[in-house]
């Protein structure tokens, strides 16, 4: 999390800069510039063009000069703390509007062409977007524009592009007359500037020679040059302020929907905040939010405070503060950085306090208006402070506008004392109460004081932030205790698990009740688990155990008790199930489990039959001898089962004939049918069972062999026993099958295997997972281009996924805050592939090919091993997208080629110089059927 004025931070896409210099308005070119150089210098680099060709930057200006936001004015707008919002998953309890907006900002550079180097976003304001576009234009200078009307478009700056051409900019104007928009209206589209903007390298070495910088090394002449009053009117096709360099940039808007929000002000600060809990709703079906209660417009956070100090209708932001439970706040107050002292204060109405720590020991009080502007003439009638004229202020306290210093301007004047703890309450009172005592006046006179100018230098970040931690961890702790009404369990918990062993590292985590949820159940534990971890405690994997065995109860419970099977074939019938595999080309690890049964999942994928034939195939028939005799064929093994013991008493991942077993228990096999012995329910079934299975794939392969294998299994016992299973209670079936061997997974693979096409497959949050499928055209993976443009090729580099899903899940039990906005995007990705193959667009079916490729990584570094990538840097020239299949990485890759020369040339490469001695190509095709059951 943020903590420092100047901040340089790895992040999957794009590093990103907080520039928090007072000398620099917000907004400004110079700012910009300024920023963008000091984050160079900072990376290190020798060459900045070399460093801008290999970075991505995220520029937020952190607003230092926050004349109308006293409470943040000392760290900037940007690094404000921002509670976690109910509703949401996956917040930190330790966030700034910095780290909500470079999430946002992250996502929107995944669908930016490489060409657009540097974002540039405000600190004082948040877009949230209801969907990004798939894929950003190539140009010089994007800009993210909101629709928006001409009254509201008249207190910003604001875009016009003409009806004619709408994938370019027209011109600017800041801050137009409301008619001067209705009159254009006719012939432009208007959208609010929202001060999100991406540029190439071109337009950053534009921009900074108009601010005075030709050569990067050398900053003397760097001169203000405002990024938004003088760069955005020279923009565009009929630039209003036309400048020759500027204007031969190439300029578009993106029209974007959702909310705009602002924290320029003090009370904006408490409004915006207030539409977040209002916007963010979460569908939790499982109980995972419970009964976590809000009370609008009232933000408490960092704070040990008594709820009888505040009205319980009024509004208020207290932040990083100890209130006495004899305080009075009777509404619309802000109240930051008050240390720990016993007193007694009413704070009326409108009125905020923020207490700044000076040097090592004393404070600076500043209090103020809750809508104090901070700006005008010491002695103009309009220039307020405490909410009324400053004159007034002055006059009841027996002081003059002379006692104020040589300061003309109210942001200049020296108005707040510095003192020392103990005489905190004594000063708040006389600096806020509406008739104060005039004996402190002389040493208000005689004390040091500083103006709001001075306080953005003279205050102790390290002291703030320090407050600001103690007071957090005591919040942590009370939260716990309350976890009912509290959003505790839907915080990143391995965030709030790390804040809270780094301040009290021998902290016992109290228990909760065991009638609580399954899902604050599993978070419960998973979070104890990590804590444990971070202390060094062998106990951490039996807490994570637990968080998994609850998990798998809840699954299997919704799973009904088999019953004795009844045999459904003739002595002398074959029972033959045979499936494809998948390929999942996006949307892979939304429909794991937990992730899946709170948000639900998307994926898409289609069956294959590999070199003409369905790779998967079962086969069932009655035998004489009271057993059950399973073989494999690909592994030439065999193993004869005559007990429950040997059939269901030791099932794991690590038996060649796990699948089976678990299959077979469930089909009634087991004891769970009631039965005394296996004996028995094979009298009963009619005779014993010869099962013969067969996966002519290479193992690890990422095709989703063992699930799709563990399906057509169930299909077939379906069949052979009569139990009239549908193709959902075979998909659920499977799913509950790996819970039974704790291997975990989720539900796409035997879906996208038993499912024939290709097909986007979607479930809504709950514990029953039934995917609903809409299938799409074959056409763009039919024969004109399998093989033959679209590629498969064998690797010989497997990867088993077990670990890399238990890790993953890990993080979905901990609501991992990168984990979820990565998985999120995992699953917004299926829309543009589905639309791709809606309409047959070869290249963009590779570009989004290839972010899941991205986005996969960014969920699991490990999923592309180094022999994989030095693999394909052979190729990357003649590729629109590549991934490897599967969750973990697994040994076969699909390969998006540009054309079919381009195709020929990969084979020929990888061909003359495979990565393995196994390496190959293989022939696929889409199966039109799926999964197939037959009897002789």
């Amino acid at each position: 999390m943020v903590e420092n004025f100047h901040q340089l931070e790895a992040r999957p896409r794009a590093s990103w800069f907080a520039t928090c210099d007072p000398g620099q308005p917000l907004g400004s070119g110079g700012g910009t510039a300024h920023a963008l150089l000091a984050a160079w210098r900072a990376s290190g680099h020798q060459d900045f063009y070399g460093w801008l060709a290999e970075t991505r930057i995220i520029l937020i200006h952190a607003g230092g000069q926050s004349r109308r936001l006293p409470a943040y004015a000392a760290v900037g707008k940007a690094l404000m703390p921002i509670p976690v919002i109910r509703g949401s998953l996956g917040q930190s309890p330790d966030q700034a509007l910095a780290d909500i907006q470079a999430s946002l900002c992250d996502e929107l550079f995944d669908r930016a062409p490489d060409s657009l180097r540097v974002m540039i976003i405000s600190g004082d304001a948040l877009l949230r977007p209801n969907h990004w576009p798939n894929f950003l234009p190539s140009a010089d200078v994007v800009c993210m524009g909101l629709r928006t009307d001409a009254d509201t478009a008249r207190h910003f700056g604001a875009f016009y592009v003409s009806h004619r051409t709408p994938d370019r900019l027209d011109f600017v104007l800041q801050k137009p007359p409301a008619e001067q928009t209705r009159q254009l209206a006719n012939t432009h589209d208007c959208l609010l500037d929202t001060g999100m903007w991406l540029l190439s390298e071109a337009a950053i070495k534009t921009l900074l020679a108009k601010c005075g910088v030709d050569d990067p090394n050398d900053w003397t002449r760097l001169h203000e040059y405002d990024l938004y009053s003088d760069f955005g009117p020279a923009l565009g096709a009929s630039p209003t302020a036309p400048d020759e360099e500027v204007s031969a940039l190439k300029a578009a808007v993106i029209p974007v929907f959702g909310q705009f929000m602002h924290f320029g002000t003090s009370r904006q600060l408490i409004e915006s905040v207030t539409r977040m809990h209002d916007q963010t709703h979460h569908a939790a079906p499982l109980g995972f939010l419970t009964s976590a209660r809000r009370r609008p417009s009232q933000h408490t956070q960092n704070t040990a405070f008594d709820r009888r100090s505040i009205f319980e209708d009024r509004a208020y932001w207290l932040e990083n503060s100890f209130i006495p439970p004899t305080w009075t706040l009777k509404g619309d107050n802000v109240v930051t950085g008050l240390p720990f002292i016993e007193s007694t204060i009413v704070l009326e109405a409108g009125i905020c306090l923020d207490i700044a720590p000076i040097g090592e020991a004393d404070f600076c009080v500043r209090p103020y208006g809750i809508d104090d502007a901070f700006k005008g003439a010491i002695a103009a009638a309009d220039t307020h402070l405490l909410g009324r004229p400053i004159e007034t202020w002055l006059t009841s306290r027996g002081l003059i506008v002379d006692d104020l210093g040589p300061a003309t301007d109210i942001q200049s004047a020296h108005l707040f004392p510095v003192v020392p703890l103990q005489d905190l309450p004594t000063w708040i009172e006389w600096m806020t109460g509406p008739a104060p005592h005039e004996d402190l006046s002389d040493e208000w006179r005689r004390a040091k004081r500083l103006s709001a100018n001075a306080l953005l230098t003279e205050a102790n970040a390290s002291r703030i932030y320090a407050q600001r931690r103690e007071l957090l961890v005591r919040s942590l702790t009370k939260m716990q205790e309350n976890h009912r009404t509290s959003v505790l369990y839907s915080m990143d918990l391995e965030r709030t698990a790390a804040i809270l062993h780094a301040k009290a590292p021998n902290a016992e985590l109290p228990q909760i009740p065991a009638d609580e949820s399954l899902v604050k159940q599993m978070n419960d534990r998973m979070f104890r688990s990590a804590f444990l971890r971070l202390q060094g405690s062998p106990d951490w994997e039996r807490a994570e155990s637990e968080a998994f065995a609850a998990l798998r109860k809840a699954i299997l419970d919704e799973m009904p008790k088999p019953e004795a099977p009844v045999c459904g074939v003739a002595h002398d019938q074959i029972v033959w199930g045979r499936s494809p595999l998948r390929f999942d080309l996006a949307g892979g690890w939304t429909d794991t489990p937990p992730y899946c049964l709170l948000n639900g999942g998307r994926v898409l994928n289609l069956a294959v039959n590999l070199n003409g034939q369905p790779p998967v195939q079962v086969f069932l028939r009655r035998s004489e001898r009271k057993d059950i005799l399973l073989r494999s064929i690909d592994l030439g093994t065999e193993q004869r089962l005559s007990g429950f013991a040997e059939l269901s008493g030791n099932i794991t991942e690590a038996s060649e004939f796990s699948l089976a077993q678990a299959a077979l228990t469930l089909a009634g096999f087991g004891p769970e049918s009631g039965q005394s012995s296996l004996a028995e329910v094979l009298d009963h079934f009619g005779g014993g069972v010869e099962m013969s299975l067969l996966a002519a794939v290479p193992k690890g392969s990422g095709l989703g062999t063992s699930s799709i294998l563990a399906a057509t299994i169930l299909a077939a016992l379906s069949e052979f026993c009569r139990l009239e299973w549908t193709s959902a209670d075979v998909l659920a079936k499977t799913m509950a099958l790996e819970q039974i061997l704790s291997t975990g997974g989720g539900w796409q693979d035997q879906a996208g295997g038993c499912l024939p096409g290709i097909k986007e497959l979607e479930t809504r949050p709950g514990l029953v997972q039934t995917p609903l499928c809409r299938w799409l055209p074959d056409r763009i993976l039919g024969p004109d281009n399998a093989n033959s443009v679209a590629l498969l090729y064998y690797t010989g580099i497997t990867r088993v996924a077990k670990s890399v899903l238990r890790e993953i899940v890990r993080g979905m039990f901990l609501n991992s805050g990168p984990r979820l906005d990565t998985l999120r995007r995992i699953g917004e990705n299926v829309d543009p592939a589905a639309d791709a193959i809606q309409r047959n667009d070869w290249e963009a079916l590779g570009k989004s090919v290839r972010r899941s490729w991205e986005l996969n990584q960014q969920l699991d570094s490990g999923t592309n091993p180094p022999a994989v990538q030095a693999m394909l840097d052979q190729v990357e020239d003649y590729l629109l997208g590549a991934k490897l299949l599967g969750a973990g990485g697994g040994g076969f890759l699909l390969m998006i080629a540009k054309d079919r020369e381009a195709a020929q040339r990969i084979r020929q490469t990888l061909t003359a110089n495979p990565p393995s001695p196994k390496a190959r190509f293989f022939d696929f095709n889409i199966s039109p059927v799926g999964l197939e059951v037959t009897k002789s």
